[in-house]
């Protein structure tokens, strides 16, 4: 199983899909979308912790996949 790879404080990478890291401070949840390949529609994840937010990536990446199969 590939794992998801956090290449710098604010890139997320998996399966050949790269996301974005961003930090609401008012909420104190961490957000992000797909960035790469550029996708149609939103592709977006979020999560409480750094933990989280790369399980939700790599779930959005997964669903997208499954999506255009």
């Amino acid at each position: 199983m590939q794992k998801v790879e956090m290449v710098s404080p604010n890139r997320l990478e998996y399966k050949g899909y790269a996301g974005n890291v961003i930090y609401d401070l008012k909420t104190n949840v961490y957000f992000g979308r797909i960035i790469e390949p550029v996708l149609q529609g939103e592709h977006g994840y979020e999560g409480k912790t750094i933990y989280d937010l790369k399980e939700s990536f790599s779930k959005a990446v997964d669903r997208h996949i499954d999506n255009q199969q």
